[in-house]
C-alpha cells in the first residue's frame, strides 16, 4: 500500500465501526507500519512442511495433465520459503509455458539459479579465509549479470545442505 493508503487504514482502525473486524494478512511483515501492527493482535503462522507442498503441487500437476521435473518442483518449494500461496504462484507461472513435460531446462526465467560451481568456489574461498578471490568472484558475476539475491540465496542452500551432511541428519527438506 501507499503511505496515504497506509494513513486512511490507520485511520479506520483507530475509529473502527462496531460491527467490523479486520484480518490482515501478510508474508511481508516488514512492509506494514509500526502505526498499524501496534492495533493489531499477530498470529505467525507455521510454514508449510516440504512434503505437504510437495503433494499439493504434484496435485495440481495431475490435475493440469502436466508433468514436472522433481528438480523444478524442488526448486519450486525451496524459492518459496514454506509458503504454499507463493508456491501455487511460481507453479502457475511455470504452468503458463505451456509445456507438457517440464524441465529444468525450461524455466531458467522463471526461477532463476546462479551458477552452482561459482557459489562453490565463493563458498570455498570464504572457507579459506581468501577475500581478495571471495570479492573477484561477486565482482564478476555482478559483471555477467547474476543476481545476487538469488547468488546469496544459492549460497545458504549449499552451506545448509553441508551443514546438514555434517551433522549426519538424513533429511534435507
Amino acid at each position: 500500500l501507499s503511505n496515504s493508503s497506509f494513513n486512511a487504514l490507520l485511520k479506520t482502525l483507530e475509529e473502527p465501526p462496531a460491527h467490523c473486524i479486520f484480518i490482515l494478512a501478510t508474508t511481508e511483515m516488514h512492509k506494514i507500519l509500526p502505526t498499524i501492527v501496534s492495533r493489531c493482535q499477530r498470529f505467525a503462522f507455521q510454514k508449510i512442511p516440504y512434503e505437504l507442498m510437495k503433494t499439493r503441487l504434484e496435485n495440481i500437476c495431475a490435475s493440469e495433465e502436466i508433468t514436472v521435473d522433481k528438480k523444478v518442483l524442488d526448486r519450486v518449494i525451496n524459492k518459496s520459503d514454506g509458503c504454499l500461496r507463493d508456491a501455487e504462484s511460481l507453479l502457475g507461472q511455470i504452468l503458463s509455458l505451456n509445456l507438457k513435460n517440464i524441465s529444468a531446462d525450461d524455466i531458467g526465467l522463471i526461477l532463476p539459479t546462479s551458477d552452482s560451481e561459482t557459489v562453490l568456489n565463493f563458498a570455498e574461498a570464504i572457507i579459506n579465509k581468501n577475500p581478495a578471490t571471495s570479492i573477484e568472484i561477486i565482482a564478476q558475476s555482478v559483471s555477467d549479470g547474476v543476481n545476487l539475491e538469488q547468488f546469496a540465496y544459492d549460497l545458504l542452500e549449499i552451506w545448509r545442505t553441508l551443514i546438514i551432511i555434517k551433522t549426519g541428519q538424513q533429511k534435507l527438506n
